[in-house]
């Protein structure tokens, strides 16, 4: 036979193969991802899974079923099969007992006979196999079905305790058929076991409120500032096997919370179930901020908001959704908090003691000042020989009010100051103009001393680019030199 020939009768080979390759099916059993990550097992478990041979299988060939080494057949029995005509039901053991091995013929004609379990040591990457033989005289025609159940076969469906099966990951199975010759018939393969998340949070209504620029301590609707975040945290423990029961869950919201000194700001704070079943304990409360202290420890990124939550049932399938209602009862000025992140972590009553993380860095919204902010972080002020400036361009169509504050190199505080105080500014920033403001004028404002190292925020009335900002430093007889700014818009 030619090079031509031979090819032609290899992909004839291959195609058929192909076509006709058994089907294995089952409803895969459910595993926590988080508890299986963690180093739990699924442990005496019932596995039940459906085979549709592909090809004639004739009487006296072997069928041997190779496990993913995440599974343990330790238990599941060897032996001959007790076949009953009348119920189209073979057994290895006593039917119903953990051990037991099933087989489900339904109306076929084929039997099974001489089960022999494989036990192989995991540790080491080995699989275990199941093989069983087809009955003298009782062919496999193609298409025909037939179901496993290995363990209790009131389990039938969806796993359970009640079988001999032990699990610690995700599975698969190969299938393959072997005539009594030794030549492959078939082969086959399916998921007997998955994992999936048992844990989820989310943000689903973000704090998004802006800061009045005139009465900092006020959103901008006025009143007593309030407004109120939902988060939701999700717990799913009781449809998966190798759960992590009974978690301890802490919610931690980064951002710049600094102003906030009491946790009484938010002490309403309230959860509620969705799901068919009550939790055991809502809330323990709020951890406080910073790191160690119930008050805020910085004034930059790094402060937390934490939010504790007792042990949760794990047969609660719904969500938890939690309040977080804001409200200034101390009249504190609201911070800018920059993005504010959500991380939600768990520690199980039956898993390690590390934090298992459910989410992190969630957005959970912000709170910004109503007003472009332009600040220019390195402004020197009163040196000799040097000469500040910065260039603010109003290409609106109106005078804009400008409110400064700055911060110097020792942590004194300046401010807040309206521009508008100054005689040259009397009438706001002006329209359609470029505009300058000096070292000596901004001296003059924030009564900041000589030789002082200022960083200066301008809160500006204005939307979006309508405004913009230019800083240089110059000594006497060199060049300008730029001094960068950064720009946020609340509006």
């Amino acid at each position: 036979m030619n090079f031509f020939k031979k090819a032609l009768v290899a992909t004839a080979v291959v195609a058929s193969f192909g076509a006709s390759a058994a089907t294995v099916s089952s409803t895969a059993l459910q595993l926590s991802a988080e508890g299986i990550a963690d180093g739990l097992s699924a442990d005496d478990q019932t596995l039940v899974f459906d085979v549709v041979v592909g090809v004639d299988t004739p009487a006296s060939s072997t069928i041997t079923l190779t496990f993913d080494n995440t599974i343990d057949l330790a238990g599941v029995l060897t032996g001959p099969v007790l076949n009953d005509p009348n119920t189209g039901v073979g057994t290895v053991g006593v039917a119903n007992d953990a051990n037991a091995v099933q087989f489900d013929y339904g109306t076929g004609s084929f039997t099974f006979d001489n089960v022999v379990v494989t036990n192989n040591d995991q540790s080491l990457g080995e699989q275990d196999t199941l093989s069983f033989e087809v009955n003298l005289g009782n062919a496999l025609t193609a298409g025909s079905a037939f179901r496993i159940t290995l363990g209790d076969t009131t389990l039938l469906g969806n796993g359970g305790n009640g079988g001999e099966v032990d699990i610690t990951g995700a599975a698969n199975l190969a299938y393959q058929s072997v005539a009594a010759s030794g030549s492959v018939i078939e082969n086959g393969a399916g998921v007997v076991a998955e994992e999936t998340a048992q844990f989820a949070f989310s943000v689903s209504s973000p704090y998004a409120k802006l800061i009045d620029r005139t009465i900092r301590d006020e959103f901008t609707d006025g009143g007593v500032a309030t407004e109120t975040a939902v988060l939701s945290y999700t717990n799913n423990g009781n449809n998966l096997a190798a759960a992590l029961v009974d978690p301890a869950v802490s919610i931690v919201i980064d951002g710049n919370w600094d102003g906030l000194v009491t946790t009484a700001d938010f002490a309403v704070l309230t959860a509620a179930a969705t799901g068919a079943d009550a939790i055991d304990t809502v809330l323990t409360g709020l951890a406080g901020f910073g790191d160690t202290s119930a008050a805020v420890n910085s004034d930059d990124d790094s402060d937390e908001l934490t939010i504790t939550l007792a042990a949760v049932n794990t047969s609660l399938g719904g969500a938890t959704v939690i309040s977080l209602p804001f409200k200034n009862i101390t009249d504190v000025a609201i911070p800018v908090t920059g993005d504010l992140k959500a991380t939600a972590t768990i520690i199980a009553a039956n898993g390690s003691t590390d934090p298992i993380v459910v989410a992190a860095n969630v957005a959970a919204g912000e709170w910004k000042i109503d007003a472009t902010i332009i600040n220019v972080p390195y402004f020197p002020v009163g040196y000799t020989g040097v000469q500040s400036t910065v260039i603010l361009a109003n290409e609106g169509a109106t005078a804009t009010d400008v409110i400064i504050t700055a911060i110097d190199q020792n942590g004194t505080e300046y401010g807040p100051v309206n521009l508008n105080t100054a005689t040259a500014f009397s009438s706001d920033l002006p329209a359609k103009t470029v505009s300058k403001v000096s070292d000596v004028l901004l001296m003059d404002l924030l009564g900041a001393p000589a030789s002082t190292k200022l960083s200066v925020t301008f809160n500006i009335d204005a939307n979006e680019g309508v405004v913009n900002g230019y800083a240089y430093t110059q000594k006497d007889g060199t060049g300008r030199s730029e001094v960068s700014t950064s720009q946020q818009h609340g509006k």
